[in-house]
């Protein structure tokens, strides 16, 4: 799905092997100022307070199997996004077997598991405090 799908505009996504990482005012040539800044795809608390509040800023899809995602076991593809809070800069990663995204944002299943949070969303110790469990 494209960046005029989602409907952001002047938003432009790097793709990383597990999905889409998007960063604000970047131009359709140039590389995401959030990957910019350091090269690496890693959420960082300063990354985090850029974002606008509700905002999909990662999305992508995973087996759920014990090497995936592993919510339920039933084999099939997850689709998840990754959220920024409405308030405080936090964030939380959700879930579900519809790749309507929007949808996955206001219904999904919150991901709860360290280490499959970290799979999906690399980031720094800070920024996995901020995580909304």
């Amino acid at each position: 799905m494209g960046i005029a799908a989602l409907g952001l505009g002047s938003w432009i996504a790097s793709n990383t092997r597990h999905g889409t990482y998007m960063a604000k005012g970047c131009v359709q040539r140039a590389v995401c100022k959030f990957i910019e800044e350091d090269n690496v795809n890693i959420l960082t608390t300063a990354k985090l307070e850029n974002l606008d509040p509700g905002t999909i800023f990662a999305s992508g899809s995973e087996i759920d199997n014990s090497d995936g995602l592993n919510m339920t076991g039933s084999g099939r593809l997850l689709y998840w996004v990754a959220v920024r809070g409405q308030g405080m800069p936090d964030w939380a990663i959700y879930c579900d077997f519809s790749s309507d995204l929007e949808f996955i944002k206001a219904s999904g299943q919150k991901v709860g598991l360290k280490r499959n949070i970290v799979k999906l969303v690399p980031c720094t110790d800070s920024a996995f405090k901020m995580y909304r469990l």
